[in-house]
Formats: C-alpha cells, structure tokens, sequence
C-alpha cells in the first residue's frame, strides 16, 4: 500500500540511511522508486535491481532519466542479467546465451542514451546484440539533470565480479561471490574485480 511505503521510506531517510532500494521480481521498480522519491528529499534511490535483458534498452534509459531529473539526481540504476528461467521464462524473451555480453552491450547503449539523448549526436547503435537506427530520432526536449548517471552491477558470482571491475565504478555483491560482503555495495577497485582496460563510471 502506498501508505506504507510512504511511511518505510521516510522511516528510511530520517534514520540517516544513504538510500532504498526495490527489486524487479515481477514489476517494474521505477514504479515504487518514483513513489519514494515523492516523499523524501535527500535518500538515494537504487534499483535493486533492474533486468536489462528483459526492457527495451531505448525506453529504459528514457525511465532511468525521467526518475533522476524528479528525484533531484538521486537515483542508481542497478541491474544484473536475472536467470534464464526469468527471462526466457517468466518473460518469454528467447536469447539468454552469453548473459554477461548482453549485459555488458546494454550498459553501452544505456550509458551512450544518457549521455546524447539531448545533444542531436545520436545517429544508431550497432552491436552484436542490439541494433537501433536513430537517424529520424527528435532528440530528448527534456536534457538529463546528469550525463552519467551511476550504475551498479549486482555480482553473486565471479563472471559479473570482473564484469563490474571492467564497467562501472561499485558493485552489490552476494555471499555467494566471496562469502564476505553479502548485500553491501563494494568498490570495483576490490582486488577480486580484474578490469583489464576498465573504462568505470
């Protein structure tokens, strides 16, 4: 109920924690995370996480943008590649071969996305997974409040740990990676994240 969720996050934000997050289990978070940011002023808002390979990496951006503009710049875009059995599954969408590749492919197009949605640069996106022709694309007539927007990766096993160590600044990781740091955000500069040639941020 949403006064409940009302009440959990400002609970949240006036015992001083740094933010909340919602889990994509069968809806969309950005539906409670636009919620909570109405209701709070200073909590970061984390999705919790976010299945790229199950959105349209066009629109997503887009939800990604129009959340941190009206919370005030203060959502992190979480995502992880999900299971098969969610994705082929849950969701119908066939192609769960090579996961991390994908996930990696749809972090660039997200990330390009946000960076020029507003600049008229963008012309089309060819990669190995996604393929996008923007030649007749408007441009966004709503620019980002921030041109690079945090995402997180969550890890709960090695593959996704150097995944993150190569792409983005933090990670969310398991038991199930290193048995130490279960649920706690964690610098991609933690010695298990190998990033030859990282490019973070």
């Amino acid at each position: 109920p949403g006064e409940l969720l009302t009440a959990q996050a400002q609970q949240a934000e006036a015992a001083g924690l740094a933010g909340v997050a919602a889990p994509e289990f069968y809806g969309n978070p950005m539906v409670p995370l636009a919620h909570c940011g109405a209701v709070t002023s200073r909590v970061q808002l984390l999705s919790g996480i976010t299945l790229p390979l199950v959105h349209n990496p066009f629109t997503l951006p887009m939800s990604v943008m129009d959340i941190d503009r009206l919370s005030g710049g203060r959502f992190v875009l979480g995502v992880g590649p999900s299971a098969r059995e969610m994705v082929e599954g849950f969701h119908g969408i066939s192609g769960y071969d090579r996961p991390l590749a994908r996930l990696r492919e749809a972090i660039e197009v997200i990330r390009l996305l946000i960076a020029q949605s507003h600049t008229g640069e963008l012309t089309g996106f060819e990669g190995e997974f996604f393929r996008h022709d923007w030649t007749k694309y408007q441009g966004n007539h709503f620019p980002p409040l921030r041109e690079s927007i945090p995402i997180w990766i969550a890890a709960t096993q090695m593959g996704l740990v150097r995944l993150a160590g190569q792409v983005v600044p933090h990670f969310v990781v398991g038991r199930s990676a290193d048995g130490e740091h279960g649920g706690r955000s964690v610098p991609a500069t933690y010695p298990a994240a190998v990033r030859p040639g990282a490019r973070r941020g």
